[in-house]
């Protein structure tokens, strides 16, 4: 890089960063394409087949189990709701029924009563020993 004012000066030190940049990213690039060649070389070995197999199965039956536990959840959630519905109507029911109770015996209090027959009635007598 110089350090001069002329714009040549200035125009070859960007043009130094810009190859600079350029050659570390085709190292980069090359060096990835070379470590993904590595592992699909790596992938095709039998051992790794197989490790990547067990580590399918595993990885299935941990979603089978998370899937299944979130079912059971559900249902312990939805039976719990009816439950407490099936409460809920029950003290609903309760209420009426002691409400209904109570208008019955206030229409009873409030209807008229047939007046009483006396003749039919025995008459209460002292005796005197």
């Amino acid at each position: 890089m110089t350090t001069d004012d002329s714009p040549g000066g200035s125009q070859r030190a960007t043009t130094a960063k810009e190859r600079a940049r350029a050659f570390r990213k085709a190292a980069y690039e090359k060096a990835k394409a070379a470590a993904k060649e590595r592992r699909k070389a790596a992938a095709a070995t039998p051992e790794a087949q197989q490790r990547a197999a067990a580590l399918k199965a595993k990885r299935r039956d941990a979603y089978k189990k998370v899937r299944e536990r979130s079912k059971a959840r559900d249902l312990q959630v939805a039976k719990a709701e009816a439950e407490a519905a099936t409460a809920d109507r029950a003290t609903v029911d309760a209420v009426r029924q002691k409400e209904l109770l109570r208008l019955i015996t206030t229409a009873d209090k409030l209807a008229p009563q047939p007046p009483r027959d006396t003749q039919t009635q025995p008459k209460l007598t002292l005796v005197k020993n």
